[in-house]
């Protein structure tokens, strides 16, 4: 069995290590632009969300 320091200091020193930093922060990258667009369109989403309501609301009421 391979002891934790030296599991994580053959990990650091590989190639592999690189390719897994590099992945991370490329997807920390697409989170914050995710972010970035769903905080542009949140009007329009709460906008459709409350229209949805209204038009819910008024077909229960027709239909009681």
């Amino acid at each position: 069995m391979v002891p934790v320091s030296r599991y994580l200091r053959q990990f650091w020193c590989k190639d592999e290590a690189q390719d897994l930093v590099e992945y991370t922060i490329i997807l920390a990258i697409f989170a914050l632009g995710c972010f970035s667009v769903f905080g542009l369109l949140e009007p329009s989403i709460r906008g459709m969300w409350s229209t949805s309501g209204s038009e819910l609301v008024t077909a229960n009421s027709f239909a009681s």
